[in-house]
């Protein structure tokens, strides 16, 4: 019963995310907006089909950086976008399955990040972190 409550309430509400202070205390609180589909041109495409794809972009500005993240949902691939990225800072995620298990932790040294959700279909949390800003994600895995 619990399951179905996470899974119908995850698909009616908006994506959110937060910025922390070094304490850990939240210090804003951000609804993404997902930005008009991108489709990507034939040419581009790999596959043998040659048909157009559509991709969802969330993205959200934290600092003075800007964090994107697609295809949410996904089939176990998503791409993670930094711009800038301050390779001054101390720049890494954490992505952490619904039970709250850390999966991965990952240093961030590019702007497009690519990462892989090897486990099951859910909703996976990944959190942010760029300097002393963090941001918390949902990601759907179909």
């Amino acid at each position: 019963m619990l399951f179905w409550f996470v899974c119908a309430h995850a698909q009616t509400t908006p994506p959110v995310s937060f910025s922390y202070d070094p304490d850990g205390n939240m210090t804003a609180r951000y609804v993404v907006k997902t930005e008009a589909p991108k489709t990507r041109s034939s040419e581009e495409n790999t596959n043998s089909e040659q048909k157009s794809q559509t991709e969802d972009i969330l993205s959200v500005v934290l600092g003075e950086q800007t964090i994107s993240i697609y295809p949410n949902p996904t089939t176990g691939n998503i791409t993670l976008g930094v711009t800038p990225l301050d390779s001054r800072q101390k720049n890494f995620l954490r992505l952490y399955n619904s039970f709250g298990q850390l999966l991965i932790t990952m240093q961030i040294h590019q702007d497009l990040t690519p990462l892989e959700i090897k486990g099951p279909a859910g909703i996976y949390l990944l959190d942010i972190y760029l300097g002393e800003n963090v941001s918390q994600w949902k990601i759907i895995k179909e």
